[in-house]
Order: structure tokens, then sequence, then C-alpha cells
């Protein structure tokens, strides 16, 4: 169960991480990516800071994606 609770923290620590960076490249609003740590882990605060940190993730993973430029999609083969 320990491991199991460490890899969710190193998980979290990585896409938060991966949003901070994606956040610096595109000059926005910087990511907190401790805060949402500190969110997460404190017991009594994680009861609304665990959910505030999911909603905000989300939102930043959203903002990445719709930053990201579509993929080209090749024509049908017509043979």
């Amino acid at each position: 169960m320990l491991a199991g609770t460490i890899w969710f923290f190193v998980g979290l620590w990585r896409v938060w991480r991966v949003v901070e960076e994606d956040a610096k490249r595109r000059g926005g609003r910087e990511f907190p990516t401790v805060l949402m740590l500190v969110l997460t882990i404190v017991p009594y605060v994680n009861l609304i800071g665990g959910p505030y940190a999911q909603f905000r993730t989300q939102q930043e993973l959203n903002t990445m994606w719709a930053a990201t430029p579509a993929p080209v999609v090749p024509a049908p083969w017509r043979g």
C-alpha cells in the first residue's frame, strides 16, 4: 500500500511538472506545483484542496491540449 501511495504522488508530481513547464513555455500564468502537492498531502486540507488540485490540473491540461496544433490528417487513399 505504501508503494502504491508513493507511485500515486510521483505520478501527480510528474504531471504537474509537465504542466508547469508548458505554462512557462507558453508564457501563461504559473502553475504552483508545490502548492498543489501541499493541497493534496496535508490532512484535512486535502478534503477541499485535493478536489481543487484535480480541477486546476485538468484545466491546465485542457489548455495544453487546446494550444497544441491539430495533427495533419491525410486524405483517404483512393485506389
